[in-house]
């Protein structure tokens, strides 16, 4: 058991080399038109861009074979430790500069993150009702869905209202919901696989491949994002609202244990804060900045 929570943790850990992917992919679009079919071509074609893509994939495969040993409520805020790979890549090779108060975003990140990891405990799966945690899972991945086609619809308007930083926002949190769903879609599926029955190994393994389509389909979101904003802003809200999908899909949905002492508890919850804390603080001279227009404006206001 310890062997393999290890082997899940140091995988977990290395799948953030999808974030330098997500770096090189900002290089590579700048000389590339919005990623449609018709300049599908254009983005093959880019080494840079290729490359960012197949490290990218690489550790969301790597990410998956943690998704295996782990529960989701573990390894998600693992992975969201990817800002801070991010934003060392983008300060050294990109040659982005970071203020002090970005830095202190990262480093309210990797305590939120890490407070959430030691927090979080094992879970029985011996006694959950197949059935039930089926239903509760098909329900939440169509609701992703809709959520992602409502947030398309919000992000076409921003378009064209050039509100870079809502474009910023919308993008990071539909490619963060397909990530988020895609893992715990994911991780239901594979632990289907261990405790169920020919029937439930039957819908894990379609379950593991709608997560498998969610998580494959975050970097489409990402890259419009990437087109006009900032690497690490959108990747930031990106991990914040993956994190928060993942750790509620698997307290709410799949079941995963919340601590019963209160002091493991008011931890978790400081980790949810200081994370939540960093993408305001990293994007906050923006967020003051924009002026609410139209009824885009409105609705971003009231949010």
């Amino acid at each position: 058991r310890e062997m393999e929570a290890a082997v899940g943790v140091g995988l977990a850990l290395l799948s953030q080399v999808s974030q330098v992917g997500k770096a090189l992919q900002k290089e590579g679009v700048k000389e590339l038109p919005e990623l449609t079919c018709a300049s599908l071509k254009l983005y093959v074609r880019s080494r840079r861009w290729m490359l960012g893509i197949t490290l990218d994939i690489a550790g969301a495969l790597v990410g998956l074979a943690s998704l295996a040993l782990l529960p989701i409520s573990i390894a998600q805020p693992i992975f969201c430790n990817g800002l801070v790979v991010l934003a060392l890549f983008s300060a050294c090779y990109l040659k982005e500069s970071l203020r002090c108060v970005d830095w202190s975003a990262v480093a309210l990140c990797a305590l939120g993150t890490t407070l959430l990891a030691v927090t979080l405990e094992p879970t029985d799966w011996s006694g959950v009702d197949v059935l039930v945690l089926e239903l509760k899972v098909g329900g939440v991945l169509l609701c992703a869905v809709l959520l992602i086609a409502l947030l398309e619809v919000a992000a076409a308007r921003a378009k064209e209202e050039h509100a870079l930083g809502a474009i910023e926002l919308l993008t990071g949190t539909q490619a963060g919901i397909c990530i988020g769903a895609g893992n715990s879609g994911l991780g239901c599926g594979l632990q289907l696989l261990r405790i169920g029955d020919m029937a439930a190994r039957t819908v894990a393994i379609v379950f593991a491949g709608l997560g498998l389509l969610f998580t494959s389909a975050h970097p489409v979101f990402a890259n419009r994002g990437y087109k006009t904003g900032r690497v690490v802003i959108i990747t930031a809200y990106l991990s914040l609202v993956s994190l928060a999908t993942g750790v509620l899909m698997g307290v709410f949905v799949l079941g995963e244990r919340w601590p019963s002492d209160l002091v493991p508890s008011l931890m978790r919850v400081a980790g949810m804060v200081s994370i939540a804390a960093s993408v305001f603080v990293l994007n906050g001279s923006d967020l003051v900045d924009c002026t609410p227009r139209g009824t885009y404006g409105k609705w971003r206001e009231m949010a």
